[in-house]
Protein backbone atom coordinates (compact mmCIF):
# COMPACT_ATOMS: atom_id res chain seq x y z
CA UNK A 1 0.00 0.00 0.00
CA UNK A 2 1.05 3.48 -0.53
CA UNK A 3 1.72 5.83 2.00
CA UNK A 4 -0.71 8.19 0.02
CA UNK A 5 -3.04 6.08 0.01
CA UNK A 6 -3.17 5.73 4.15
CA UNK A 7 -2.75 8.73 5.37
CA UNK A 8 -6.18 9.57 3.09
CA UNK A 9 -7.84 6.91 4.90
CA UNK A 10 -6.63 8.27 8.13
CA UNK A 11 -7.62 12.10 6.80
CA UNK A 12 -11.19 10.61 5.72
CA UNK A 13 -11.24 8.53 9.11
CA UNK A 14 -10.46 11.78 11.07
CA UNK A 15 -13.12 13.97 9.11
CA UNK A 16 -15.90 11.72 9.03
CA UNK A 17 -15.52 9.17 11.77
CA UNK A 18 -18.94 7.43 11.53
CA UNK A 19 -17.81 5.76 7.92
CA UNK A 20 -14.55 4.16 9.05
CA UNK A 21 -16.68 2.64 11.61
CA UNK A 22 -18.85 -0.40 11.00
CA UNK A 23 -22.31 0.26 12.51
CA UNK A 24 -23.39 -1.30 15.82
CA UNK A 25 -27.17 -0.06 15.02
CA UNK A 26 -27.80 0.83 11.53
CA UNK A 27 -30.60 3.28 10.85
CA UNK A 28 -34.15 1.47 10.47
CA UNK A 29 -35.95 2.53 7.36
CA UNK A 30 -39.22 4.46 8.53
CA UNK A 31 -41.46 1.30 6.87
CA UNK A 32 -39.88 -0.89 9.00
CA UNK A 33 -39.91 1.21 12.30
CA UNK A 34 -43.81 1.73 11.42
CA UNK A 35 -44.74 -2.16 11.27
CA UNK A 36 -43.10 -2.60 14.95
CA UNK A 37 -45.76 -3.63 17.30
CA UNK A 38 -45.84 -1.56 20.55
CA UNK A 39 -43.49 -1.83 23.03
CA UNK A 40 -44.87 -2.85 26.79
CA UNK A 41 -43.17 -0.90 29.29
CA UNK A 42 -43.25 -3.83 31.95
CA UNK A 43 -44.71 -7.32 32.50
CA UNK A 44 -47.87 -5.99 33.93
CA UNK A 45 -48.79 -3.99 31.08
CA UNK A 46 -48.49 -6.56 28.63
CA UNK A 47 -51.90 -8.59 27.62
CA UNK A 48 -52.64 -11.79 28.08
CA UNK A 49 -55.73 -13.50 25.17
CA UNK A 50 -56.87 -15.19 28.15
CA UNK A 51 -56.52 -18.70 29.69
CA UNK A 52 -58.90 -21.70 29.87
CA UNK A 53 -57.78 -24.66 31.43
CA UNK A 54 -59.88 -27.51 32.38
CA UNK A 55 -59.12 -30.65 34.53
CA UNK A 56 -55.16 -29.20 34.35
CA UNK A 57 -52.36 -30.37 36.80
CA UNK A 58 -51.61 -27.92 39.15
CA UNK A 59 -48.24 -27.75 38.19
CA UNK A 60 -49.04 -26.54 34.77
CA UNK A 61 -50.97 -23.95 35.94
CA UNK A 62 -47.89 -22.56 38.06
CA UNK A 63 -45.63 -23.23 35.24
CA UNK A 64 -47.63 -20.34 33.05
CA UNK A 65 -47.78 -18.45 36.18
CA UNK A 66 -44.08 -18.55 36.92
CA UNK A 67 -43.46 -17.23 33.27
CA UNK A 68 -46.30 -14.39 33.66
CA UNK A 69 -45.01 -13.12 36.73
CA UNK A 70 -41.12 -13.57 36.17
CA UNK A 71 -41.35 -14.88 40.01
CA UNK A 72 -39.87 -18.66 40.86
CA UNK A 73 -42.70 -20.97 42.43
CA UNK A 74 -42.27 -23.79 44.98
CA UNK A 75 -44.69 -26.34 44.77
CA UNK A 76 -44.70 -28.08 48.66
CA UNK A 77 -44.61 -31.59 47.95
CA UNK A 78 -48.04 -33.20 49.34
CA UNK A 79 -49.55 -30.10 47.42
CA UNK A 80 -51.53 -31.77 44.11
CA UNK A 81 -54.78 -31.13 42.42
CA UNK A 82 -56.91 -31.04 39.14
CA UNK A 83 -58.08 -26.97 38.92
CA UNK A 84 -59.85 -25.28 36.46
CA UNK A 85 -58.78 -21.69 35.55
CA UNK A 86 -60.85 -19.25 33.31
CA UNK A 87 -60.21 -15.74 32.02
CA UNK A 88 -62.00 -14.87 28.55
CA UNK A 89 -61.21 -11.32 28.24
CA UNK A 90 -57.95 -9.77 27.95
CA UNK A 91 -56.28 -8.79 30.80
CA UNK A 92 -53.09 -7.64 31.96
CA UNK A 93 -50.37 -10.61 32.80
CA UNK A 94 -50.47 -8.94 36.56
CA UNK A 95 -54.17 -8.98 36.23
CA UNK A 96 -53.94 -12.82 34.89
CA UNK A 97 -51.90 -13.79 38.23
CA UNK A 98 -54.16 -12.18 40.70
CA UNK A 99 -57.04 -14.42 39.37
CA UNK A 100 -54.51 -17.58 39.27
CA UNK A 101 -53.72 -16.88 42.86
CA UNK A 102 -57.45 -15.89 43.77
CA UNK A 103 -58.82 -19.10 42.42
CA UNK A 104 -56.50 -21.55 43.79
CA UNK A 105 -57.36 -20.22 47.42
CA UNK A 106 -61.30 -19.24 47.14
CA UNK A 107 -61.95 -22.63 44.97
CA UNK A 108 -59.15 -25.27 45.69
CA UNK A 109 -57.84 -23.92 49.17
CA UNK A 110 -54.22 -23.82 47.80
CA UNK A 111 -52.38 -20.84 48.77
CA UNK A 112 -49.45 -18.92 47.29
CA UNK A 113 -47.11 -17.43 50.23
CA UNK A 114 -44.81 -14.78 48.18
CA UNK A 115 -41.30 -15.04 50.35
CA UNK A 116 -38.83 -12.43 49.85
CA UNK A 117 -35.19 -13.07 48.08
CA UNK A 118 -36.93 -16.93 47.63
CA UNK A 119 -40.03 -16.31 44.85
CA UNK A 120 -44.24 -17.91 46.04
CA UNK A 121 -44.48 -21.06 48.07
CA UNK A 122 -47.37 -23.35 46.85
CA UNK A 123 -49.36 -24.45 49.77
CA UNK A 124 -52.30 -25.82 51.23
CA UNK A 125 -53.65 -23.13 53.11
CA UNK A 126 -54.67 -23.03 56.79
CA UNK A 127 -56.81 -20.41 56.75
CA UNK A 128 -60.07 -21.88 58.19
CA UNK A 129 -62.51 -19.77 56.11
CA UNK A 130 -61.12 -22.10 53.14
CA UNK A 131 -60.79 -25.30 55.05
CA UNK A 132 -63.80 -26.78 53.39
CA UNK A 133 -62.37 -26.47 49.92
CA UNK A 134 -59.11 -27.07 50.94
CA UNK A 135 -60.11 -30.75 52.73
CA UNK A 136 -62.80 -31.32 49.45
CA UNK A 137 -59.40 -30.61 46.80
CA UNK A 138 -56.93 -32.77 49.46
CA UNK A 139 -59.79 -35.54 48.80
CA UNK A 140 -59.91 -35.31 45.24
CA UNK A 141 -56.22 -35.49 44.91
CA UNK A 142 -55.80 -38.22 47.11
CA UNK A 143 -58.03 -40.16 44.44
CA UNK A 144 -55.86 -39.16 41.18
Amino acid sequence: MSSRFIVTVALLCFAFPCSCLPADNPPVPKEQQERKPRQHTSKEEAPVIGLDYQNAKLSDVLKVYELMSGTTVWLHAPVDALVDISIKKTVSRMDACNVITQTLLQKYGIEMKEIKDVGILVDWTNDEKFKNVRERTQKMAKEL
